[in-house]
């Protein structure tokens, strides 16, 4: 999760938000959850403060994915069974047209389970490919947030129109 933090702040994400999932394996409470989110945010900082990038992103404590709220109006989780790629649905659809406003959901290495997936869709997350690999979730994750950057962010991205 470090190294994740640390390469999501370079490629310029506004927000990280830490979710337990039926499949991933760390469960923290109390303090060390307070301790983990402190370090992230320090991480964040250095991040920041190598790649040139003056506004910080927020790095919420990790929650449950049930509680999982966000006013993006792209919702977009990660899914190798996915049937719709990662550029196509950022362009097509209601409430998907190019919105630079995106909350990306990322699995844990296994993926999400059933009941994770249940919990994205009621939120409105549509479920998307990547390819025709299956990544390790962090490279995915930055596969992703790379994607995105290109076609909606500030790496001086593709030419379209509406």
């Amino acid at each position: 999760m470090d190294w994740v933090v640390q390469k999501a702040t370079e490629l310029g994400v506004s927000a990280i938000r830490p979710v337990f999932t039926e499949h991933g394996e760390v469960r923290v409470e109390g303090k060390p959850r307070l301790r983990k989110q402190q370090r992230w945010q320090e991480i964040a900082i250095g991040a920041c403060e190598q790649s040139g990038r003056n506004v910080l992103p927020t790095i919420h404590a990790p929650i449950a994915l049930a509680e999982l709220a966000t006013a993006a109006a792209t919702r977009l989780m990660l899914d190798p069974g996915g049937a719709t790629a990662l550029g196509s649905a950022l362009f097509s659809g209601p409430g998907q047209a190019g919105s630079a406003s995106v909350a990306l959901a990322i699995g844990p290495e296994g993926g999400f389970g059933d009941q994770d997936r249940g919990v994205l869709r009621k939120a409105g997350f549509v479920a998307v490919t990547l390819g025709p690999r299956v990544l390790r979730t962090e490279t995915a994750g930055l596969a992703a947030i790379s994607v995105l950057q290109l076609l909606l962010g500030d790496f001086g991205g593709c030419e379209r129109s509406s």
